[in-house]
């Protein structure tokens, strides 16, 4: 695709289509505003949509937003002081079938954000800690836990190197 293609599909995907810069355009798509960039000398391309401004994500929230992404193409991003579900894609390869998901899948994630954080029909439920877990502190206290060893591993690799 290039970037005359990638202008018109996107014209086509939605309301409300403008243009933002030379290398950019808004528009809505089912609902939610929607941003997207080209790169041509980088051979990028990103579709992003807004969630929520960092400041109002809770820390424990962080896990749950890693998972979300694992088996999709788009996920979530921090860009500046804002939380972003967003879709990078090489340019000269991006097909429209590709560019199809992509955008779906931002479109989910968006509207999927502080509940279980998923695009169809994957599902990543916010866990419940069991009541023996509750006792010992549930999820934060599970997370706290893994951060602290992969700090400690961390750690002692770099002593190992110096």
């Amino acid at each position: 695709m290039n970037k005359q293609e990638l202008e018109d599909f996107l014209k086509g995907a939605g309301e409300s289509f403008r243009p933002l810069t030379e290398e950019g355009w808004t528009f809505e798509a089912l609902g939610v505003p929607i941003q997207a960039y080209v790169n041509v000398a980088k051979d990028r391309m990103r579709v992003m949509a807004a969630v929520s401004l960092v400041e109002n994500v809770p820390a424990e929230q962080a896990l749950h937003l890693l998972r979300s992404g694992f088996h999709s193409d788009a996920r979530y991003g921090i860009y500046g002081e804002t939380l972003f579900a967003v879709f990078v894609h090489a340019l000269s390869s991006l097909c429209e079938s590709d560019l199809r998901v992509g955008l779906r899948q931002v479109t989910e994630l968006a509207q999927s954000f502080g509940t279980d954080y998923s695009r169809a029909p994957m599902r990543f439920q916010w866990p419940r800690p069991s009541p023996e877990e509750a006792q010992r502190g549930g999820v934060r206290r599970r997370t706290e836990d893994a951060v602290r060893k992969s700090v400690e591993s961390l750690r002692r690799r770099q002593e190992r190197m110096d």
